[in-house]
């Protein structure tokens, strides 16, 4: 599907009135995408997706908070997605803010502390501080992911994968990083 939007030919599969119906009382999605809240990066159109198929959870930094590893229960254990895709992206503002460690007002600040830990892995790294952050922070979400008892299960069982990628704002090509 990411080839199909970046190639400008998108089918729109599983948007039908007979989709909206099909999947009105129960849902199968194929795939758990974990990734940020930014505007840019809505999963069912960069995978050229339709109704019921990303079970798709959305958040500032792509981070792995309980929320957020509790919808990804749900969706891995009782619906059985068999993948779960981590999706960072570039010039992430979250991820950029931790880089930064600019002091936020409110709430917002809660991102940043989420982030840090993947930022201190690459301070010392050389290249792009940010580019650098967002691939850590995905790798460390994962293993933030991992943790979960449930989804570890999945994963030894051989029932899930996990995957990391980083989609580009300025090409909407998703690469695989992990």
């Amino acid at each position: 599907g990411n080839q199909r939007f970046i190639q400008h030919q998108p089918q729109y599969p599983d948007q039908s009135a007979g989709r909206l119906q099909e999947v009105a009382q129960t849902q199968h999605p194929f795939v758990t995408i974990l990734s940020c809240a930014d505007s840019r990066v809505p999963a069912e159109i960069v995978f050229d997706q339709g109704i019921g198929d990303i079970f798709d959870v959305r958040i500032a930094g792509n981070i792995a908070i309980p929320e957020a590893i509790g919808s990804i229960e749900y969706a891995v254990v009782l619906l059985g997605t068999p993948v779960l895709m981590v999706l960072g992206h570039e010039r992430c503002g979250a991820v950029t803010a931790a880089v930064q460690n600019e002091a936020l007002l409110g709430d917002i600040s809660s991102f940043v502390k989420a982030i840090k830990p993947a930022v201190e892995r690459v301070k010392d790294q050389s290249g792009d501080a940010v580019e650098n952050a967002v691939v850590a922070n995905v790798q460390y979400q994962i293993e933030r992911l991992k943790r979960s008892p449930l989804l570890t299960e999945r994963l030894q069982s051989g029932k899930l994968k996990i995957v990391g990628g980083r989609y580009d704002l300025d090409t909407g090509r998703v690469t695989i990083i992990t």
